[in-house]
């Protein structure tokens, strides 16, 4: 899920790199980038994940899923993660901290949670990721989460988001237990698949920068 714009290219356009990899590994995992009917409202982006999840259930047979979601994705991933016992991990990129009250329900169901975020973001503070992790520690019993702080990064990652999709693929194939076969590393999760001169324009194609997103 992508921020309060909505728009299904993430921050630095790393949905769509993503989705890709994961589909073309031997043993595919499926990936939905789906954008929101009123974005910015969390009450109505819940209802549509969740009918993103019905979908894919009814249609593909996936029973487990894994939430990511930028800037005000935050709010429906932590919200759904905590309500939805077919969600089995969290992860966010520079979430915000509003209407994530369900980050107590995501650590008292121990999901694993991890959390990217650049220090230079001028959007929403590294402030509102280092609180969640606080939440979330307080009433997890087996402490799975993560917090990856980018120096002087901003609110897209656009300095780091190669790693950032490669730790997004690594925290998936792990929910999947799928272990990288020979050759994939090098030719499927390390293969740049947005240059970098367009992963801005593709966001903006892709309804991610409207008003209420921007990458700093």
């Amino acid at each position: 899920m992508s921020g309060a714009s909505g728009g299904v290219a993430g921050p630095s356009s790393i949905y769509i790199s993503i989705g890709d990899k994961m589909a073309s590994l031997r043993r595919g995992i499926p990936v939905l980038r789906m954008d929101y009917r009123y974005p910015a409202r969390n009450k109505y982006c819940v209802a549509d994940v969740v009918a993103a999840m019905d979908f894919l259930q009814r249609t593909l047979g996936v029973s487990r899923f894994v939430l990511v979601g930028w800037s005000f994705g935050g709010a429906p991933v932590m919200t759904v993660g905590g309500q939805d016992d077919r969600v089995v991990e969290c992860a966010a990129i520079a979430s915000q901290s509003a209407e994530t009250e369900g980050i107590e329900h995501v650590a008292a169901k121990s999901l694993p949670l991890l959390l990217l975020h650049g220090t230079g973001d001028r959007t929403l503070s590294h402030e509102c990721s280092e609180g969640l992790l606080e939440r979330y520690r307080r009433c997890v019993e087996d402490d799975m989460g993560f917090l990856k702080l980018f120096d002087g990064d901003d609110h897209a990652l656009t300095r780091n988001s190669g790693k950032a999709e490669a730790m997004l693929c690594a925290f998936v194939m792990r929910c999947a237990g799928l272990e990288v076969c020979e050759g994939e590393d090098e030719v499927v999760l390390g293969t740049c698949l947005v240059a970098r001169e367009e992963r801005v324009r593709l966001m903006e194609e892709a309804g991610d920068l409207g008003e209420g997103e921007s990458l700093w």
